[in-house]
């Protein structure tokens, strides 16, 4: 059952994490080697080698897949398909992976503690 309560406190996780994540794509230009790796995999699967895409990978291809999905929602607006098109779908999927988890652990907090 979700209480007012949960409903604020979901507010507040939820801008925390995007202010913070949104901050980050901003100023942050790095990327990780893995993230590399993903999205070498998920340029394999746009080139529609998904095939060769699983084959090749040392990662699982769900994340990979999603980077894919999100560059092909971004291209819709007519941009250009450049490596900072694909880092920047990465990092904006990535944020919107931890807001779903955290708000997903959130809820699963809230039943196990007591309120009153």
């Amino acid at each position: 059952m979700f209480y007012k309560k949960d409903l604020i406190n979901i507010a507040i996780l939820t801008f925390v994490i995007l202010a913070t994540g949104i901050y980050l794509i901003i100023a942050m230009s790095l990327i990780s080697n893995d993230g590399i790796t993903y999205i070498n995999s998920a340029k394999m699967f746009a080139d529609k080698s998904f095939v060769k895409a699983v084959a090749d990978m040392r990662v699982s291809f769900g994340y990979p897949f999603f980077i894919n999905l999100t560059h092909k929602i971004f291209s819709l607006t007519g941009s250009n398909s450049s490596v900072g098109q694909w880092i920047l779908s990465a990092q904006i999927f990535s944020l919107f992976s931890k807001l779903v988890a955290s708000i997903v652990l959130y809820l699963i907090a809230s039943c196990f503690t007591d309120r009153k």
